[in-house]
This record gives C-alpha cells, sequence and structure tokens, in this order.
C-alpha cells in the first residue's frame, strides 16, 4: 500500500511540475500578447529555458521501455534451456515467454515491452552468459524462476507500472 502511496505521490508531483511550467508559458506569452514591456523582456530571456524545461517535464511523463539488447536465442540452438524455462514457468504460472536473449553480462531480467507490429506486449527472459556458465543447475533454475514469477498475472502490471514511475523520475 506504500508503494501505491508513493507512485501516486510522483505521478502526481510531475502533474504539478508540468502545470507550473505551462502556467509560466502561458503567462509569458499573454505579456508578449498584451504587450507588457517588463514581461516581454523577461520572455525574451526566460522563454527557451522554460520552453525546453517544460518538453523535458512532459518528456518524462512518456517514454517507451525499448528492447533488449543480446543475441537471441533460437528454439533450436537452445532447446535444453527453453524446456528448463517451460517447465519453471508452468510451475510459477507465469505467461508465456517469447524470446531468450544472451548478454555479456552477469545478470538476468525479465523484460516486457510493446511491439508496434502485431500491437502487443512481447515477454523476454535476458540471461548473460556468465552467469550461465558459472551458476549450478539448481541456482539457475532459482534465477529464472525469480525472473519468471515478474511475469506472473499478479506481478506483472504492477511492477510495469513501479518500473515506469521510476524511469519517469530519472
Amino acid at each position: 500500500m506504500k508503494l501505491l502511496l508513493v507512485i501516486v505521490e510522483g505521478h502526481l508531483y510531475l502533474a504539478g511540475i508540468v502545470a507550473i511550467f505551462v502556467a509560466e508559458l502561458a503567462f509569458l506569452f499573454w505579456g508578449l500578447w498584451s504587450r507588457r514591456p517588463i514581461i516581454g523582456l523577461v520572455a525574451v530571456f526566460v522563454t527557451v529555458p522554460l520552453l525546453r524545461t517544460t518538453i523535458s517535464a512532459i518528456r518524462a511523463c512518456f517514454f517507451r521501455i525499448t528492447p533488449p539488447e543480446g543475441l537471441p536465442l533460437a528454439r533450436s540452438d537452445g532447446r535444453a534451456l527453453y524446456d528448463l524455462v517451460e517447465e519453471i514457468r508452468r510451475a510459477v504460472g507465469a505467461s508465456t515467454v517469447e524470446g531468450i536473449l544472451i548478454t555479456d553480462g552477469f545478470n538476468a531480467s525479465a523484460v516486457v515491452y510493446w511491439t508496434f507490429w502485431p500491437l502487443r506486449r512481447r515477454r523476454t527472459l535476458v540471461l548473460g552468459l556468465p552467469a550461465l556458465t558459472t551458476l549450478s543447475t539448481g541456482e539457475l533454475r532459482a534465477v529464472i524462476a525469480h525472473e519468471l514469477a515478474h511475469f506472473s498475472s499478479a506481478h506483472d502490471p504492477f511492477a510495469a507500472w513501479v518500473y515506469r514511475t521510476h524511469r519517469s523520475w530519472v
């Protein structure tokens, strides 16, 4: 519940920032339109930075999660890994994984992003090659289970909302 309140507070804060910037721009344009000399002078020096800041604040509210980068693992090349992921996915109750990417980092992540065609969410499991080669089978199963839990129906929408809020603040 506390996390939900923090997220709502963050969105209200961003909306307040955008509202203040838009109000300042409206005031400056009103000053120029009504030919007020002092406001016109201030507008000459303030409008460009204020416009850039306003656009940045609005862009912070809207962004796209980009597809992860890595080497896609074909099902024919990694049949054993795909079978392991499918077995764990069923046990965890997660949504279907469309693909597995191999990266050069010692990490693992679950990424959900939108594709333009067809317009749908795509779930990708990202596994680092060092993690694949150094973890034992049990440890690898635990890591995959943890990442696939992010795709579960109870976790997926709320986690995506938290991630988007975090990204907008960054």
